[in-house]
């Protein structure tokens, strides 16, 4: 882990770095503003795609895509798609903007920086695991009932994919949190510097 972090202060180069960060801030600004126009859509009945995330529990899931609908469940299903685009842009950038920012610090910060700078790549992968586990709880949830009957194992599947699904989402806002933090009070205080140095 040490090694992989000091490694970090001097790859990628730069110039590569920067062309990353713009490439991808552009990519995630993109995304992110057809990700909330999805979302619009949603909220109309009054429950968001985060909402659902954050369900935890078959009976919250059910009462989120009973008010969707089958036209809105079909529109935040490809929501939850598309959101694999949007994990690795917001990855590459996120991760970016911290590296930058933390080769601009000194000692103990710059090594805290170079630390944060990975978890938007983990926030990535554990958002892409919420999504499966979003995407295989709403295909058990219309396998689970059968005529009026509830078909037991379609409903432990589905009741273990929602509430693995909301600590994946609770585990990745929380690691997303760390970063916008430090890039607030890290770049920040490199701005400071840099003026104070003036």
């Amino acid at each position: 882990m040490k090694d992989m972090l000091e490694k970090l202060r001097d790859f990628p180069p730069k110039r590569i770095l920067i062309i990353i960060a713009i490439a991808s801030t552009i990519t995630t600004i993109a995304l992110f503003l057809e990700m909330r126009r999805i979302d619009a859509l949603l909220m109309r009945s009054g429950y968001g795609i985060v909402d659902f995330e954050l369900a935890f529990s078959i009976k919250k899931a059910s009462t989120i895509l009973g008010s969707w609908g089958e036209n809105l469940a079909g529109i935040a299903r490809r929501s939850l798609i598309f959101d694999f685009a949007f994990l690795v842009s917001y990855g590459f950038c996120l991760s970016s903007v911290t590296l930058l920012i933390s080769r601009k610090l000194e000692y103990r910060l710059q090594t805290l920086g170079l630390g944060i700078a990975i978890l938007p790549m983990m926030a990535a992968l554990i958002d892409a695991s919420e999504n499966i586990l979003l995407l295989n709880f709403m295909d058990n949830l219309t396998r689970m009932v059968v005529g009026n009957m509830v078909v037991m194992r379609y409903y432990l599947a589905a009741n273990r994919f929602i509430f693995l699904a909301g600590i994946c989402a609770s585990l990745k806002f929380f690691l997303l949190g760390i970063v916008f933090l430090f890039i607030v009070l890290g770049g920040g205080y490199a701005l400071f510097r840099k003026f104070k140095s003036i």
